[in-house]
């Protein structure tokens, strides 16, 4: 066999590795994010939109890296669109994200209330702002 050949099946050998690598962490990472949604679920049966908050905060604040990060906001985003109560009595005092001054003075209460750091504080309200700004959807008659 070629030198050339050998570098050519070598090249695709590592290709083909890092394929399978990078599907295996993609079904990985959406099982776990389906566990972790699960979960919020679970919690949102019997849980107000502010306990979501507050459980979603302490679970941010003991975060470490971005997985954690990233599988929390899921948990959060999950457990607001299930939680128990009025969106509109707990939305009522959100600022869309996009009037960027009004968002930022209400942040500047939120963080506080809960704890969070500075980056903490930005994912843990973009989620809250985001949950509010969706419309809900109409039920099906």
């Amino acid at each position: 066999m070629s030198t050339g050949l050998k570098i050519v099946l070598g090249v695709l050998a590592g290709i083909a590795l890092l394929i399978g690598t990078l599907v295996a962490a993609g079904l990985w990472l959406g099982r776990s994010m389906v566990n972790t949604a699960e979960d919020a679920a679970k919690f949102a049966a019997n849980a107000t939109h502010e306990r979501c908050v507050t459980e979603m905060s302490g679970q941010l604040k003991a975060c470490d890296g971005l997985s954690c990060t990233v599988s929390r906001s899921v948990w959060g985003s999950s457990c607001l669109a299930q939680a128990q109560g009025a969106r509109e009595e707990f939305c009522g005092g959100v600022p869309s994200i996009e009037d960027s001054n009004a968002f930022l003075s209400w942040q500047g209460a939120f963080c506080p209330h809960y704890g969070l750091d500075k980056d903490k504080c930005a994912m843990a309200a973009a989620i809250v702002a985001g949950y509010c700004k969706v419309p809900e959807k109409p039920e099906k008659g």
